[in-house]
């Protein structure tokens, strides 16, 4: 694991998520920061908060067959919107 992943987690609060979500948070992270670290850089806990209610309501309306794919795509969409959101 490198630094800038492990100052990335802590930033996120990964670790105070619930054991049933902090694996595919971690992998998703991880593969987010690999390919897009600029972005990414941005993260924070919030913004997983917001991917994971996007996932369940997902969910509830299909099937996702492709777990991690689409939760890294809640959690771009996250970050996207989170600034949408709150701009006055």
């Amino acid at each position: 694991m490198t630094d800038g992943l492990t100052a990335l987690y802590e930033q996120c609060n990964v670790f105070l998520f619930n054991d049933d979500v902090r694996g595919l948070v971690m992998d998703a992270i991880t593969e987010l920061h690999h390919s897009n670290a600029e972005s990414i850089s941005r993260l924070h806990a919030i913004h997983i908060d917001r991917a994971i209610y996007k996932y369940h309501q997902a969910s509830e309306k299909r099937i996702i067959w492709n777990t991690l794919q689409y939760f890294k795509a809640c959690i771009m969409s996250a970050l996207k919107e989170y600034g949408i959101d709150n701009t006055e």
